[in-house]
């Protein structure tokens, strides 16, 4: 019995977490909406981790570590957190989810090279996203 509830919580809570952070968008205060929106974007992170497209190479995480958190550290408001994950994927490509969950492609990476100036701007803009309604 104690199987069945834990797979429905495994069904129903990300369903549950994006029904949150909608509400929290709506009535909620900054810090609420910021954690509901982080919950989400873990579960998204979770799931794309699970298809095993994340890139675990040291080179490419730490080169994308260094960036992104001297990045964060400059930011003023430390009310959001980020997460920075490279993917393995041909494509040219970087993105952020819910919650400052960022991933690069590890063509992306190849296409900056050393040059760790054109992979903060890609960063830069993929953080921007999660900044335009923060107060």
């Amino acid at each position: 019995m104690a199987g069945l509830f834990r797979n429905l919580g495994h069904i129903a809570g990300p369903h549950f977490r994006k029904a949150r952070w909608v509400l929290r968008s709506l009535t909620g205060s900054p810090e609420e909406l910021i954690e509901a929106e982080y919950e989400v974007g873990r579960d998204m992170a979770h799931a794309l981790a699970a298809e095993g497209r994340v890139d675990d190479d040291p080179a490419s995480v730490q080169l994308l570590a260094n960036v992104g958190n001297r990045l964060a550290g400059r930011l003023r408001s430390r009310q959001r957190r980020f997460t920075f994950q490279v993917l393995i994927d041909p494509q040219i490509n970087a993105f952020a989810m819910p919650g400052g969950f960022v991933f690069v492609t590890r063509s992306l990476l190849g296409m900056c090279g050393s040059q760790e100036n054109e992979l903060a701007f890609v960063l830069a803009h993929e953080m921007a996203t999660w900044f335009a309604d923060t107060p």
